[in-house]
């Protein structure tokens, strides 16, 4: 076998014959073989080396070839990446060519809406609330004075006196004054999809009741269930509830309901 260069057999039979000389502990075999085998067993360790520089080779083309087809497997996916952009914006330019003068004007009305929007509640809502940051800004200044000084208690009372909630509310109110502004109307057209007895009404102090304030964040815009909750310091499920509920109260299909809400235009 060795003399055949089939190396593997030849190992293996040169082992199972030193195996039987041991066996039968005949010696006078058992040195014929150790002339044998390290010949056989050098000529199996460099058949294995060869194998595994052939693997290693093959190994490094494969892995060679895996990058290449990725690099142009990628350089294909950009490309067909810009060309559907490419479509993509040729299409839209034709959409835009073939738009009405009545689609402008409604395209008019929304901005004029959204400016207004902005105008309004941005300016309401949120630079309105530069006042509760300065005194945020000034009670910590003295909790860390107290804290300085080792009057813990102090600090801990001026911190639990913030008036979080006092300006939570503050800022609902002055959403409320601020959608009122702008849909003075909306209170009205949201009643028309409710039976009488199942109508909205602003609470004494003229503000809208909570379930209200979500379907009016929805109308400026804000369709995301968790930006009202976040805004409106509730749980996302909380406003599921309240929307269901009012929903089952209509006298419109629960599907068509937010359309309706956000068809409500400004008078």
């Amino acid at each position: 076998m060795y003399k055949l260069r089939n190396i593997s057999r030849a190992s293996k039979y040169i082992h199972q014959a030193l195996y039987d000389a041991k066996f039968y502990n005949s010696r006078l075999r058992m040195v014929e073989i150790n002339t044998i085998l390290p010949v056989i067993e050098n000529s199996r360790y460099k058949w294995i080396n060869r194998q595994k520089t052939l693997l290693t080779a093959f190994g490094a083309t494969v892995m060679v070839s895996l990058i290449v087809t990725v690099l142009l497997l990628g350089k294909i996916r950009r490309r067909n990446r810009r060309l559907s952009e490419v479509h993509h914006n040729l299409m839209k330019k034709s959409n835009m060519l073939k738009k009405t003068s009545e689609a402008l004007s409604n395209l008019n009305n929304k901005l004029k809406e959204a400016n207004e929007i902005k105008d309004q509640y941005i300016i309401q809502s949120l630079y309105g609330n530069s006042a509760f940051v300065n005194e945020v800004e000034e009670q910590t200044k003295f909790a860390a004075r107290k804290i300085m000084a080792k009057q813990y208690d102090d600090a801990l009372a001026m911190l639990h006196h913030l008036g979080i909630k006092e300006e939570r509310e503050r800022m609902y109110a002055s959403f409320d004054y601020a959608f009122l502004k702008l849909f003075p109307n909306f209170i009205d057209e949201f009643n028309r999809l409710f039976p009488a007895e199942a109508q909205i009404h602003l609470d004494e102090d003229g503000r809208l009741p909570m379930e209200i304030r979500i379907f009016a964040l929805m109308r400026l815009g804000i369709d995301n269930a968790s930006q009202i909750a976040e805004y409106l310091n509730l749980s996302v499920n909380t406003v599921y509830v309240y929307k269901t509920k009012l929903k089952s109260k209509s006298n419109v299909s629960k599907e068509n309901f937010d359309a309706m809400v956000m068809a409500i235009k400004k008078p």
